[in-house]
């Protein structure tokens, strides 16, 4: 069932009212145990909202390099390399 809501094929509505409850009812639960457990400070490891690393802000992204751009000490790592330069005789 989870595979079914992940791929899109099964709303998580559907898959509650499945098994017997009320979506509405479910999501007001599952909202008051949110609130309540940021309140008292809690994070579980069941708690999606906590299980990705963080975003940084936009004003954070400037000086950030796509991941597959390697860095100027990353750029010229092969040592045969010769910068424009002629050969030595």
């Amino acid at each position: 069932m989870k595979l079914a809501i992940r791929a899109g094929l099964m709303s998580r509505s559907e898959a509650i009212s499945g098994n017997g409850y009320d979506a509405e009812d479910v999501d007001r639960e599952i909202a008051a145990d949110n609130a309540r457990a940021d309140s008292l400070g809690l994070i579980f490891d069941s708690d999606a909202r906590h299980d990705q690393a963080p975003v940084p802000a936009p004003s954070d992204t400037k000086n950030l390099k796509p991941v597959d751009e390697p860095s100027a000490d990353q750029a010229n790592t092969d040592d045969t390399a010769t910068d424009n330069q002629d050969p030595q005789p």
